[in-house]
């Protein structure tokens, strides 16, 4: 096929686009060196913005819930919220919340029911849980878990895997963490 647009803005990164709808409008929502930014996938317009803390770190790919964008990367140093907008034809966003405690680095967390659950690279490595509504941190695991983890949502669960080669599955729950079994 051919070139349909190019977005040519600023350099790219390392986190996935996620396509999602905000309001009426389709969005592909993806990070730049120094910028979240969302784009019309039929014609490529930019229709909002947010700069990053730090260019060339922007990893963690955009999670999308409920017309919300949760970021996160190192070079911030924190997780937060943003809810774009549209009125009278223009984008923006609004910061609903912001967590200095829990960045993610190279680990994009996942969503299930109302938690936010991933590895920060804090401590080593530690898993979290926290609220999507607000970014409250509902428990932090031990320390040094590792770099970083890949996790998948199963029905009520999270499978993540650590780079020790290790599978958790957890049950997040507000208390504390619940671990459902560990396989080496």
């Amino acid at each position: 096929g051919e070139v349909q647009w190019t977005y040519n803005a600023d350099g790219p990164c390392f986190a996935s686009p996620v396509i999602s709808t905000f309001g009426r409008s389709v969005q592909l929502v993806t990070l730049t060196e120094s910028s979240v930014v969302a784009v019309s996938p039929d014609t490529g317009k930019l229709l909002w913005k947010v700069p990053l803390g730090n260019a060339e770190q922007n990893i963690v790919t955009p999670v999308i819930h409920d017309g919300i964008v949760l970021l996160s990367g190192v070079g911030e140093g924190r997780t937060y919220a943003l809810r774009p907008t549209e009125t009278g034809g223009k984008w923006s966003t609004e910061e609903l919340w912001s967590n200095r405690k829990i960045p993610f680095y190279m680990s994009t967390p996942v969503i299930v029911g109302k938690h936010l659950v991933g590895l920060t690279n804090r401590r080593g490595g530690q898993l979290v849980c926290s609220s999507i509504d607000n970014g409250e941190i509902h428990w932090v695991s031990s320390p040094r878990l590792g770099e970083n983890a890949a996790f998948v949502v199963a029905g009520s669960v999270v499978l993540a895997q650590l780079t020790t080669g290790k599978v958790l599955i957890i049950a997040p729950t507000t208390d504390e963490l619940k671990m459902i079994a560990e396989y080496i």
